[in-house]
């Protein structure tokens, strides 16, 4: 995955996306005469919420693009102008949003966080409201990687989780799949373990 190591960072199972400082690193515009701006991670509503950026979700259909970051989701307009940010406080199940795609009149979102945490993100915007499928609906780990589109569902990929020393060590699960028009998940199968 993508990481920013940020300059207290020693070791490299430490990440960098959880654990940076608030003024760390960041997204920077500069101009051609050498002036800058940071436009990421501010609570300026035109700037992209967090540092990161993993993935770009196009909606075609209304002419946005959704940043996946890790502090939510900004929207971007035709003009690439953000023109909205959503994270967990409006309904976002994950700040950490992994990978994003539009297939009919919704948008699909991966979102992962810690050693287990996340959750399939759906957003209507017809109704402006986010919904999302978790382990409870059939997901084998609320922990997302990647969403691909298929013709006719999402396939689902799964990340690696960490279930401590009682548990198991490391497992990953294979990759399941949505199917948008019955709302319904297939699992993958049983995970692999690793320690």
């Amino acid at each position: 995955g993508h990481r920013y190591l940020g300059t207290a960072d020693r070791y490299a199972r430490n990440s960098a996306v959880e654990k940076r400082g608030r003024n760390h690193g960041g997204l920077h515009f500069v101009t051609e005469i050498g002036r800058g701006a940071k436009i990421s991670n501010s609570p300026r509503p035109d700037t992209i919420g967090g540092d990161v950026v993993f993935d770009i979700a196009n909606d075609p259909q209304r002419k946005r693009k959704w940043l996946c970051t890790d502090y939510g989701l900004a929207v971007l307009d035709a003009r690439d102008r953000v023109v909205a940010r959503f994270n967990r406080e409006d309904g976002l199940c994950a700040n950490r949003v992994t990978s994003g795609l539009a297939m009919g009149n919704r948008l699909y979102f991966s979102t992962s966080w810690g050693n287990y945490g996340g959750g399939l993100a759906i957003f209507d915007p017809l109704t402006n409201v986010f919904t999302a499928r978790f382990e409870s609906d059939g997901l084998a780990t609320n922990k997302l990687a990647k969403l691909e589109r298929r013709p006719n569902s999402i396939k689902l990929i799964y990340s690696g989780e960490y279930g401590g020393h009682n548990k198991y060590h490391y497992r990953l699960f294979p990759p399941g799949e949505f199917d948008p028009k019955t709302d319904t998940v297939k699992a993958g199968g049983s995970p692999k373990h690793f320690n």
